[in-house]
């Protein structure tokens, strides 16, 4: 039972009247015309009952009329479109003749319109929150950027006027301040990092460099992490130096960010660094291992997922970090053409394994800008 026409109106807000948004058939003009038209509310008082079922529209407003100046054989159906019991839209349909199954089919297409609406509104209200908390993140960032860099500037200049101090409490604030300096500037990288990523805009710097150098920086870098005092990073890397073709930031970014999630969760002991060169595989295998309580078995599967961290233990406070540096570890090494594992060890603590190919090529990343 073919209909001669059929309209959907829907309304985006109890205040607004509704506005037409689809249809098809014998229409009296284009339906981009027909969407354009602005219905006043008053055009739709015959649709303000109460009443649920499919029913024969018997009382026209001149303007609908005009709106629908077309010709058609049968009755002009209404059947409205609702969603837990607040009308959001309806259907208007015109049938050739007479069929006592109308209603009953109108009735079930109404139904299957509206749960597609309410999808179809949900989806753009979450495409919306994720635009608007994607700008938030980049411009909260940026802002934070350019009074932090004025506290750097203040602070080196603090450490070169009392470089010859013999005050040790003196050289000890000035420790603390760089050291939180740094975590800031981590985090706020961090959070930059992770919206490049989730806008596709994160491109793949290629670039050829020796592990030696990459890892002296590694260690340079990590010299002011973030720990309990006490608590050392030991290193076991290889005395050869081979070359490397990829982003030296990102690796040193992986690298990093592993090792100073394994300095906040160790409270005691040390956090262990290796670093292995596999010349029949042409890959780069770093290790990081700490000796702290180690992740809830359940746990693991999540902890690479955006703005997640292990649980702390009832003995343990809560933990600095707002989840996003073993985001960027999965999603970096996966540009870079690697993979990162974890486990724990049998004599505690966690075990995080990179594994990175030596030389990336466009066949591993589609974002490479070459250097």
């Amino acid at each position: 039972m073919r209909a001669n026409w059929v309209l959907v109106l829907v309304k985006e807000s109890a205040e607004q009247a509704m506005s037409i948004v689809g249809g098809d058939g014998k229409l009296p003009t284009s339906l981009d015309n027909l969407k354009a038209i602005d219905l006043p509310k008053d055009s739709l008082d015959f649709v303000s009952a109460d009443e649920s079922d499919v029913r024969v529209i018997e009382d026209w407003d001149e303007q609908m009329r005009q709106v629908l100046n077309t010709t058609w054989d049968g009755d002009v159906f209404l059947a409205p479109l609702r969603q837990r019991g607040e009308q959001i839209g309806l259907i208007l349909a015109s049938f050739p003749g007479e069929a006592q199954r109308k209603p009953r089919l109108l009735s079930g297409i109404a139904q299957h319109a509206a749960i597609a609406i309410a999808n179809s509104k949900l989806m753009d209200q979450l495409r919306r929150a994720s635009a608007m908390k994607s700008e938030f993140l980049a411009t909260m960032s940026h802002e934070l950027r350019t009074p932090l860099h004025v506290i750097m500037g203040y602070t080196e200049m603090l450490d070169d006027i009392l470089v010859e101090s013999e005050d040790p409490e003196v050289h000890q604030i000035l420790r603390r301040l760089q050291q939180n300096e740094k975590s800031l500037t981590d985090l706020i990288e961090g959070t930059l990092d992770a919206h490049r990523l989730e806008a596709g805009r994160n491109v793949v710097k290629h670039m050829s460099f020796e592990t030696k150098a990459l890892f002296e920086q590694i260690k340079l870098d990590t010299r002011w992490l973030p720990r309990t005092p006490g608590v050392q990073v030991h290193w076991d890397l290889p005395e050869e130096s081979v070359g490397m073709t990829s982003d030296p930031t990102k690796v040193k970014v992986v690298v990093k960010n592993l090792i100073g999630n394994a300095l906040k969760f160790t409270k005691r002991g040390s956090v262990e660094v290796s670093a292995r060169i596999h010349a029949n595989t042409n890959r780069l295998e770093v290790i990081v291992s700490d000796s702290g309580p180690g992740i809830p078995e359940d746990e693991i599967p999540h902890i690479f997922d955006m703005f997640r961290q292990a649980t702390p233990s009832a003995s343990e406070s809560a933990l600095s970090g707002v989840g996003l540096g073993l985001f960027i570890v999965r999603e970096f090494a996966s540009q870079l053409g690697g993979t990162v594992t974890v486990n724990n060890n049998e004599q505690g603590g966690a075990r995080f394994r990179i594994d990175l190919p030596l030389e990336i090529g466009p066949s591993q990343n589609a974002n490479l800008l070459v250097a």
